[in-house]
């Protein structure tokens, strides 16, 4: 079984979010203040209700409940839906009898259901709530059923160092009493009491009990001493496993502490140890909630990290990231991209099931490196056909008055024109199957002269859409540059630097119209556009140059 459907209402800035997620593998991906953590929050508000064998740390407060934007009103109420979809037999109906739901069609499900609602005045209320499983509000679930949902959350700011501590409940205890066989806990007991029947313990106890009868003999009343017994405690297998610890080799007879070692290395050591006890639970579902996995680790062990998750089907995995390494490296129908709608309200959309084709998908999953993975926590995107253009976009916007940085927009690079795969986020005709953010695609024409189009560019035009935006150059990027009069000078001295034979005889030219000119100018600097870009950025200003209109309404596009 795992959770199919999870839908948020009034939650924190989550005013209502139906989530689908993946049997396996569930990457939530999205700018800061999306909405992530507050997903995840609310997970485990439901999986750790009636969790009376697991310790609870979230509980709802008064500032949990949704604010509007518009009216400054404050919800009444908070509500959780989730949804499980179940193997087709009669051993999971069973247990979970309580939540059970059969569809129409015959198919079965789980439905739980928490509320949370004030009781009282505005101003001085109580916080209490409901829970209840199935189709009809107010039927009630046993606690034997919420028992067989276990969870691990691991926090964003998780200290592996104090998790480890050999301490009432630690991690490491937990997956010692998980791997243990029914008859080791009494055996392993049993070699400990044992050794205390060595000579050696007999003799130190001994010393230690003589010693307090002596000094106990001396303050007390001749007749009314009583001399005191020694006994170790009891032993308990839990209080045993409770006192292990991590340490880390250094040499064969010297051992670091946790303290001594990385912050990186020990949130692995952390992560080990959850995942051991996970996989060991006999819990009929389980689930991991993880927040920024890449926390104090290098591209490369993110990598394998990530990776090994992946793998681990045991157990449902609920992911936040911030890390387009991360991003690059996962399948993408495991990730689950938050962004906000024309209204501003948080959505969600997982790729699974976005307007891409299995062809964009493998397009996506073979180009999609760390820098074009940025576009799915950008606010805004340019898609770009080459470096000079990726180069040139932001001076062109700060020239413009935009820092795109400051504006939260990716300049994406396709190195070419295959910009299908690209738009398909963001031009379905079902908004519910877009990024809904502005983007725009800046290509060049490729037309023989001023005014046509090659077939490529005709194809372009039509990924538009009312998120999407196509911007044509007339001819090609270059020739749009050298056509305004203003930057024909700076133009020229900088192909001159780079070209300085090409150059002199073309100032030399008298040419029979403009668009040859400028044609020819193209073709000069075609075999070090790099060169000429990055030169150019440095040398361009609001003197000197102007953008051409097409880029500006690009920029603007996304910026407004």
């Amino acid at each position: 079984m795992y959770l199919h459907k999870f839908q948020i209402i009034n939650f924190r800035s989550i005013e209502n979010l139906t989530i689908n997620f993946n049997k396996e593998t569930n990457i939530l991906i999205g700018s800061n203040n999306i909405g992530k953590s507050s997903i995840i929050d609310a997970l485990r508000l439901c999986f750790s209700y009636g969790q009376y064998n697991q310790r609870r740390e979230i509980y709802i407060s008064k500032n949990d409940f949704f604010v509007s934007k518009s009216s400054g009103a404050i919800s009444k109420k908070i509500e959780f839906h989730m949804e499980f979809e179940i193997d087709d037999d009669d051993i999971e109906a069973g247990i979970f009898y309580d939540l059970l739901v059969v569809n129409t069609d015959g198919t079965k499900c789980l439905k739980l259901h928490l509320k949370y609602f004030k009781e009282g005045s505005d101003n001085n209320f109580k916080i209490r709530f409901k829970a209840w499983g199935g189709e009809n509000e107010g039927q009630p679930i046993s606690t034997e059923i919420l028992e067989h949902l276990y969870f691990i959350y691991l926090g964003a700011l998780r200290d592996a160092e104090n998790d480890l501590r050999p301490v009432k409940g630690n991690k490491l205890s937990s997956l010692y009493q998980q791997i243990s066989t029914p008859t080791e806990p009494t055996d392993l007991v049993g070699i400990l009491r044992d050794s205390l029947k060595d000579d050696k313990w007999v003799d130190f106890i001994s010393r230690g009990k003589n010693e307090i009868n002596e000094h106990l003999d001396k303050i007390t009343f001749k007749g009314d001493t009583k001399e005191i017994e020694i006994t170790p405690l009891p032993f308990q297998f839990e209080r045993i496993t409770e006192s292990m610890e991590v340490r880390i080799p250094f040499t064969k007879d010297v051992n670091f502490d946790l303290s001594q070692n990385g912050l990186g290395y020990n949130n692995l050591i952390y992560t080990s140890t959850i995942l051991g006890d996970l996989n060991k639970r006999k819990e009929y579902y389980k689930a991991l909630l993880i927040e920024e996995p890449e926390a104090h680790l290098h591209p490369q062990l993110q990598n394998i990290l990530f990776e090994y998750l992946s793998k681990n089907d045991n157990f449902q995995r609920f992911i936040t990231s911030h890390s387009p390494t991360i991003t690059a490296k996962t399948n993408l129908d495991s990730l689950i991209v938050l962004h906000k709608n024309k209204d501003d309200k948080i959505c969600s959309l997982n790729l699974k099931d976005s307007g891409l084709t299995p062809d964009n998908k493998k397009y996506l999953a073979k180009f999609l490196d760390v820098t074009k993975s940025q576009l799915f926590f950008a606010k805004g995107v340019i898609f770009v056909e080459g470096i000079s253009e990726a180069l040139l976009l932001p001076r062109f916007a700060e020239l413009l008055g935009y820092d795109l940085e400051k504006e939260g927009i990716e300049i994406v690079n396709v190195n070419g024109v295959a910009f299908e795969s690209f738009a398909n986020l963001y031009n379905n005709p079902d908004d519910a199957k877009n990024i809904n953010v502005k983007a725009s695609i800046l290509t060049d024409a490729d037309g023989k002269k001023s005014g046509e189009k090659c077939a490529r560019a005709i194809k372009a035009e039509q990924f538009q859409n009312k998120s999407l935006l196509v911007k044509l150059s007339d001819i090609t990027f270059e020739y749009e540059l050298f056509k305004i009069k203003k930057n024909q000078k700076i133009l020229i001295e900088i192909a001159k630097s780079l070209r300085p034979d090409l150059i002199k005889e073309f100032v030399e030219i008298d040419f029979e119209s403009d668009e040859k000119r400028d044609i020819r100018f193209k073709e000069i600097i075609s075999n070090t556009k790099s060169e000429f870009a990055h030169k150019l950025v440095f040398e361009i200003n609001e003197d000197n140059f102007t953008v051409p209109n097409y880029i500006k309404e690009a920029i603007e596009w996304v910026v407004k």
